[in-house]
């Protein structure tokens, strides 16, 4: 088990570091650096299994792949690494968790759970994302970054067959007020160069009346999977109006 904290200009010369601790990088400025480790030829490994946290204006900079299985990563700085993985520790376990309003620079494979922002926020990616695991985004207002999450990506962006996208509703304020949409709210929540959708399901919450649809858009400079509020099609208004009728039945059961 690993527990260190950075807080000034730090260097490892070694071709791999493996947390299953806490690792830290805190304090505008400071940096951590992960190399080849002198005359090593082989990539450099950050293997994290336990919980890394990069702060505000802090760098962590890696000479090859962060590997994430299992644990936690909040990134509020910067992340540099040719390759970030992220995956469950083990199959049918609870999958790495990285979240964050930072940026990754490097591509980035998710097959575990990627949460934009500080409830709400952005996470930009400077790079490819590919995800065969989850997405999730938060709702608070129609205004991004500040009140909804967004995903940016400045190369392309795929969602494979399997993988999920799921919104939450917040209170953009930190209260207990859950934001309500209304019919015709939009919200871009992902952004890149190119969106490839090859089988990505969505996990909406119930709205009473109203329903969500989703798109790929083109907005001028970028690529744009748009999240709508609409009114349901007459065929279908029963069925929702029963479904947040059992929704409601069942947060009374619970308390």
């Amino acid at each position: 088990m690993m527990t260190k904290a950075v807080n000034a200009a730090t260097e490892i010369g070694t071709p791999q570091l493996s947390n299953a601790g806490t690792l830290t990088v805190v304090g505008n400025g400071n940096r951590l650096a992960v190399n080849r480790g002198g005359t090593e030829t082989t990539f450099s490994l950050l293997d994290n299994r336990g919980n890394v946290e990069i702060g505000p204006g802090a760098v962590m900079v890696i000479d090859g792949k962060y590997f994430a299985r299992g644990g936690r990563t909040d990134n509020r700085g910067t992340m540099i690494a040719e390759q970030f993985s992220f995956f469950p520790s083990s199959p049918g376990t609870d999958p790495h968790l990285f979240r964050g309003s930072g940026f990754i620079k490097g591509n980035v494979e998710n097959n575990a759970l990627v949460g934009p922002g500080d409830s709400p926020g952005t996470l930009t990616i400077e790079g490819d994302y590919g995800q065969n695991g989850f997405l999730e985004i938060e709702l608070g207002g129609t205004t991004a970054d500040s009140q909804y999450d967004v995903l940016a990506v400045t190369g392309s962006a795929s969602f494979f067959e399997g993988s999920k996208l799921e919104v939450q509703m917040i209170d953009a304020f930190g209260g207990d007020d859950l934001f309500a949409p209304a019919p015709g709210d939009m919200f871009d929540v992902v952004l890149a160069d190119t969106i490839v959708n090859q089988g990505l399901t969505f996990d909406f919450p119930t709205l009473p009346g109203l329903e969500f649809a989703h798109e790929i858009i083109d907005t001028g400079s970028a690529q744009a999977l748009r999240l709508r509020v609409v009114v349901p099609e007459p065929a279908t208004l029963p069925l929702l109006i029963v479904g947040a009728l059992l929704a409601c039945h069942g947060r009374q059961r619970r308390r």
